[in-house]
C-alpha cells in the first residue's frame, strides 16, 4: 500500500471550501470585546483594526452573534454605504443638505437597553453619519463594534471618542501556523498535512483571505487532495485562479514600467541587501515601492534585506515574470554583487546561482568555493548538484567530484552517482583523497544496499592501504558510525571515544555524529548530547554552518526527550526543520519531521506524531535511498494510531511496514519497529501477543547493554497493561545516576499496587512534560486505589479526572485509560473546561486560566452537563472517572 496515494478532492469538501468557514483562535480579541460589550464602565464600544483580509469582520460577526443573546438584535452598517438615503433613513437623520451638518436631530434608538451597532469600514463613514454615531454612544443608547483597515483614518468624530477613550482599540494580528491548522482543518472535514499547512501559513502569512483564495485555487485546479493516510495535501499552488489574479492586480494597479521591473527583480532576489539593490535601481522608484507598501526593508543588520511585502505577491510576481527578463535580472545580480567582493558565505552562494542562470565569465574557484557552500549548509540537492557540476567541470579533482556525487545521491540519481564515484578513482593522488573516495564507497554499499557489512570491510580494507594518521583517522571514525548504525554500541564508543580529540576537525565532527547516536543506546545520555554539540560546534567553526547530518538531528532530539527534555527537544527539532525549510532541504525536512513525530510521540501529543510522521512517510518516499528514516517514521505513526485506538490507520500502517524489506543490521532502528509492533497488536485485539514478544525483544536489548531502548520497553509493557513484566524486565537493568526520565520509570514501577505513590510519580512525569505517560500513571492511580478495601472514593475520582482530562489532551485510548472510559463526546474545549470544574476550579478562575469570559465558561459547562448527564459540579468528577460519555 502507497501511504501518500491521493484521490481528487471529494464534493463534502468543495461545499465546505465554498461556504462558511470555521471561526478559529481570536480567543483574547474576543474575550477583550465581550468584556467592553457586558461591561458597566466608560469605554461604550471598539474599533478593531488591521490589513485587509485578516478577518476583522468576521471577528465582529462572531462578537455580535454572542451579544444578541441578550435580546437585543444588532444593527448592521457599512461605511460605504452612509451616504445612501436609506442608511440616513436608518440613522434617523435626513438626506442629503447641510442641514444635518449643523448637528440636527438624531432620533435615537428605540430601545431600553444599548442597542449594538456594528460598523464595518468605519474609516468610510461620512462626517454627518459619524457625528451621529458619536451622539448615540455618549448618550450611553448604542455599543459599537467597527473596523477599520490598517492605515485608513477615522472620522474626527470617532477619532476623538477613541482618544478620549470611550472607545477601546483592539489590533487583529495575521493567524498563527497553529490556527491557520484549526482553520484548513474545519474548512476541509478532516486532518490537514503540517508540510500544507505550513506552506499555506508562509504564502498567506496568516491572511484568512488569502488562505480562502489559495484553497479554493488549489480545489478548481485539483492539486488538494486527500491521501490514504487522511491527511490533505496541496501538491501545489497552481496560482492562475481570477480571485488570486484580482488580489494581485488591485495592489500592482497603477505602476510604471521601471517599478514593475523592479518588484520582479526584488521578487526573484528575496533578501537583497538594499545598497546592492540601489546599484540597480534608481532610488526613487524603490522609495515608491516602498510607500506603496509593496516592498520592505528590515532593518536586523547592516545589510538592509529587501523582500516582496508579501509571500503570495512574490509567488505570483515571480512566475508572471517572463523567462528572458529573469535571465537579465539575474545577470545584473550577479556582476553587481561580485563587485562587491563577496564576503559572505551567503553572497558566494547567490552569486553562483545568479551567474549560472544569467550567463558571464564564472570564477572556477569562487564556484569551487560556492559548491563547497552548498554542501556544508545543505541546500537544495538540485541547486548543490548544478553549482557542483559547474565546480567539476572547471576543476576535475576529487574533492569537486564528491560534492557532486552527494549532491546526486540527494536528488536521487543512484546510478549517475555510482558512475561518477566508481571514476573518480583515477583522479586519487593522496592517501587523503583515496580515504575520502573508500568511505563514500562504504557509504553507498551501507545505506544505498542496506549491506552495513560490506560497508564495514570496505573500510577495514582502506585502512591498511593508507600510511598517514590523518586518512587512517578518517577511516575510524567511519567505520564507528557504521558500528553504531549496525547494533554494535560499545564498539562503536570504543572506535570513537579515542577520536573525539583527533587534531583533524573533520574527524572530530564525524566522531563526534557516530558517537552521538551510540552514547544514548546504552544510557550515557548526557554523553550522547555532548558529542552531538560538538559536531555543530566543529560544523559552525571550521565550515562556516552549523547544520548537522539530518539524521542525526533527529536522533539528537529522540535523545533529548528520552533523557527527560521534551520542550527542549521539541524547541531543537524545530528549528532544524526551519532551517531545513529555509534551505529547501527536502531531506532534512523529512528528518526533522520524523525526529519531530518521535518527540511529539513520546510526549503524549499524539495527534501531533500521527500527522508528522506521516508527512515524514511521504517526504522519504521521494528518498527512496534512505529507507531507514521511512521505517522509522512510519513505526512511529503506527505507534501513534494504535495508541489513539484507531484500528483502520493501525492496520493501514501495518501493511505498508510489512512490506518493506527490513534492514536486519539497523539495531536501533528494530527497537523502534518491535514497540509499534506490540501497540499495533494491543490495539487490534492481541493484547497478549503483544506483551509476550515486547517482552521477548527487551530481555534481547538488556543482554546486549541497549539500556534506554530496554527500560522503555519497561515502561511500554506497564502501559500495555504487564506491570509484572515491566518489573521483571527492569529489575535486569542498571539504570544510569543522572537520568531523569529512567528515575521516573523506575519510580512508576516501583510504585504498582500503590496509589499514593503511582500519583507521585504521574506528577513526576506530568513535571518533566511526558503528559500521556502522566495520564496513564493517574489512571494505575484510580485504579489501585478503587481496588483497595475501604478506598476513599471522592480520591479515586478525582485522581481519575485528572487521568481523563490529561488522556483528553492527548487525544489517547490505551489500556490502562480505556478501563476509565475516555471522554468521546466532549469537544477539546469541553474537556479542558471539564477538567478544570472536576479539579475544583471556579468559573472566574477558568475563564482567567483558558482566557474566555465567565459566561463562556458558564455556557459551555451547561452543555458538559447535559451531555455528561450530571446535575452540577458535585456530580462532575464521578462522571468522568465513570466513562458516562464513552
Amino acid at each position: 500500500m502507497n501511504p501518500s496515494a491521493t484521490r481528487p478532492i471529494d464534493a463534502a469538501a468543495g461545499l465546505a471550501l465554498a461556504g462558511q468557514w470555521p471561526f478559529v483562535g481570536r480567543i483574547v480579541e474576543t474575550a477583550t470585546l465581550e468584556r467592553i460589550l457586558v461591561g458597566d464602565a466608560a469605554v461604550k464600544g471598539a474599533v478593531v483594526c488591521g490589513p485587509a483580509g485578516v478577518g476583522k469582520s468576521r471577528l465582529m460577526r462572531h462578537v455580535a452573534a454572542r451579544y444578541e443573546t441578550a435580546g437585543n438584535a444588532p444593527w448592521f452598517l457599512r461605511g460605504s454605504d452612509s451616504t445612501r438615503p436609506e442608511t440616513f433613513s436608518a440613522l434617523g437623520v435626513a438626506p442629503g443638505g447641510s442641514g444635518s451638518a449643523q448637528g440636527g436631530s438624531a432620533v435615537s434608538p428605540n430601545a431600553d437597553s444599548p442597542r449594538l451597532l456594528v460598523l464595518d469600514d468605519a474609516n468610510l463613514l461620512d462626517d454627518v453619519s459619524a457625528l451621529v454615531v458619536e451622539q448615540w454612544l455618549t448618550a450611553g443608547r448604542v455599543r459599537l463594534l467597527a473596523t477599520v483597515r490598517a492605515g485608513a483614518h477615522l472620522p474626527d468624530a470617532l477619532r476623538a471618542l477613541l482618544a478620549a477613550g470611550l472607545l477601546g482599540r483592539v489590533d487583529l494580528d495575521p493567524l498563527g501556523e497553529h490556527e491557520v491548522t484549526d482553520l484548513l482543518a474545519g474548512a476541509l472535514g478532516g486532518e490537514v498535512s503540517p508540510g500544507t499547512t505550513r506552506e499555506i501559513h508562509r504564502l498567506s502569512a496568516g491572511n484568512p483571505l488569502f488562505i480562502r483564495e489559495l484553497l479554493l485555487d488549489a480545489a478548481s485546479a485539483g492539486t488538494l487532495r486527500r491521501a490514504e493516510d487522511g491527511f490533505w495535501r496541496l501538491e501545489r499552488i497552481a496560482g492562475n485562479s481570477s480571485g488570486l489574479m484580482q488580489l494581485l492586480e488591485g495592489r500592482l494597479t497603477g505602476l510604471s514600467g521601471p517599478q514593475r521591473a523592479a518588484l520582479e527583480l526584488v521578487a526573484l532576489a528575496p533578501g537583497v541587501g538594499l545598497r546592492l539593490l540601489l546599484s540597480l535601481v534608481e532610488r526613487p522608484i524603490v522609495e515608491a515601492l516602498e510607500r506603496r507598501g509593496l516592498i520592505e526593508v528590515e532593518r536586523t543588520d547592516r545589510r538592509l534585506p529587501t523582500r516582496i511585502c508579501h509571500p503570495l505577491y512574490r509567488e505570483l510576481i515571480a512566475r508572471s515574470t517572463p523567462v528572458s527578463a529573469r535571465l537579465g535580472y539575474a545577470r545584473q545580480l550577479a556582476d553587481a554583487l561580485e563587485a562587491t567582493g563577496l564576503r559572505r558565505g551567503e553572497d558566494l552562494l547567490r552569486w553562483a546561482v545568479w551567474r549560472l542562470e544569467g550567463g558571464g565569465a564564472p570564477d572556477p574557484e569562487k564556484i569551487a568555493a560556492a559548491a563547497r557552500r552548498a554542501a556544508a549548509v545543505r541546500t537544495e540537492a538540485g541547486l548543490r548538484e548544478r553549482v557542483a557540476a559547474a565546480a567539476f567541470e572547471y576543476c576535475r579533482d576529487v574533492g569537486n567530484g564528491l560534492l557532486l556525487y552527494e549532491a546526486m545521491v540527494d536528488a536521487g540519481r543512484f546510478e549517475a552517482a555510482r558512475v561518477l564515484l566508481n571514476s573518480l578513482g583515477e583522479l586519487a593522488s593522496s592517501d587523503l583523497e583515496r580515504a575520502a573516495l573508500a568511505a563514500a564507497h562504504a557509504s553507498w554499499i551501507s545505506w544505498i544496499t542496506g549491506r552495513l557489512d560490506q560497508g564495514l570491510a570496505i573500510l577495514e580494507t582502506a585502512v591498511r592501504t593508507v600510511a598517514q594518521a590523518q586518512p587512517a583517522a578518517q577511516l575510524a571514525a567511519h567505520r564507528g558510525l557504521l558500528l553504531a548504525v549496525c547494533g554494535r554500541f560499545d564498539a562503536a564508543v570504543g572506535e570513537l571515544e579515542p577520536l573525539l580529540d583527533a587534531p583533524w576537525p573533520e574527524v572530530r565532527g564525524f566522531a563526534a555524529a557516530g558517537a552521538a547516536m551510540a552514547y544514548p543506546i546504552l544510557g550515557d545520555f548526557r554523553a550522547g548530547l555532548r558529542a552531538f554539540d560538538l559536531t555543530i560546534a566543529e560544523r559552525r567553526q571550521h565550515d562556516d554552518a552549523g547544520a548537522a547530518a539530518p539524521s542525526l538531528v533527529a536522533f539528537a532530539a529522540r535523545a533529548m526527550s528520552d533523557f527527560g527534555d521534551p520542550q527542549a527537544a521539541l524547541a531543537r527539532v524545530r528549528a532544524a526543520l526551519d532551517d531545513a525549510l529555509d534551505r529547501g532541504d527536502l531531506v532534512g525536512q523529512a528528518w526533522a519531521r520524523a525526529g519531530l513525530a518521535s518527540v511529539c510521540l513520546g510526549a503524549g501529543d499524539l495527534p501531533a506524531a500521527t500527522a508528522q510522521a506521516a508527512e515524514a512517510a511521504r517526504l522519504f518516499e521521494n528518498a527512496p535511498h534512505d529507507p531507514n528514516g521511512r521505517l522509522w517514521c512510519l513505526a512511529t505513526g503506527l505507534s501513534a494510531v494504535a495508541q489513539r485506538g484507531d484500528r483502520v490507520q493501525a492496520r493501514r500502517l501495518a501493511e505498508v511496514i510489512s512490506s518493506m524489506p527490513v534492514p536486519t543490521q539497523l539495531r536501533a532502528l528494530g527497537t523502534e519497529v518491535v514497540r509499534a509492533w506490540s501497540w499495533h497488536d494491543c490495539a487490534c485485539g492481541n493484547a497478549e501477543k503483544s506483551g509476550k514478544q515486547l517482552e521477548q525483544a527487551a530481555h534481547g536489548w538488556t543482554d546486549e547493554g541497549m539500556v534506554a531502548p530496554a527500560v522503555l520497553g519497561a515502561l511500554d509493557l506497564f502501559r500495555l497493561g504487564f506491570p509484572q513484566a515491566a518489573a521483571r524486565l527492569l529489575d535486569r537493568v542498571t539504570l544510569p545516576a543522572d537520568w531523569p526520565l529512567g528515575a521516573c520509570i523506575r519510580r512508576l514501577i516501583d510504585a504498582i499496587g500503590k496509589p499514593a505513590a503511582l500519583r507521585e510519580a504521574a506528577d513526576a512525569l506530568h513535571a518533566l512534560g511526558f503528559t500521556l505517560y502522566a495520564a496513564e500513571a493517574y489512571a494505575a492511580a484510580a485504579l489501585a486505589t478503587g481496588e483497595r478495601p475501604g478506598g476513599r472514593a471522592a480520591r479515586d475520582a478525582r485522581t481519575a479526572s485528572r487521568a481523563l482530562v490529561l488522556a483528553a489532551e492527548c487525544d489517547a485510548r490505551t489500556p490502562l485509560l480505556s478501563r476509565l472510559g475516555p471522554l468521546r463526546t466532549l469537544t477539546s474545549r469541553e474537556r479542558q473546561i471539564a477538567g478544570c470544574a472536576a479539579d475544583g476550579l471556579s468559573n472566574r478562575q477558568i475563564a482567567d486560566q483558558l482566557r474566555l469570559s465567565e459566561r463562556t465558561v458558564e455556557n459551555h459547562l451547561g452543555h458538559i452537563y447535559g451531555k455528561l448527564g450530571v446535575a452540577g459540579r458535585a456530580e462532575l468528577a464521578v462522571a468522568l472517572r465513570r466513562g458516562s460519555t464513552s
